[in-house]
């Protein structure tokens, strides 16, 4: 299963009337970091999905790009 991370966290977000700040702190980074990883100028460090998941309650696996799930599976 192929998560739309971003999307998920936007739809978090609007749903529960949280600024981007907010959303930025809950996940670990800041608004700025959170507002390029919403625009695609900037990729989520592997060390914010773990947060990620365990927020959204998803597998770790479920959530990573390839390239990274790639990695996990060492």
């Amino acid at each position: 299963m192929k998560v739309d991370v971003i999307g998920l966290m936007e739809k978090y977000r609007v749903e529960r009337k949280l600024s981007q700040t907010e959303m930025a702190e809950l996940v670990g980074t800041s608004q700025p970091t959170y507002c390029r990883w919403r625009s695609g100028r900037a990729a989520i460090a592997a060390k914010y999905y773990k947060i990620i998941a365990k927020l959204f309650g998803l597998r770790l696996r479920d959530i990573l790009p390839s390239e990274l799930r790639d990695e996990e599976d060492e």
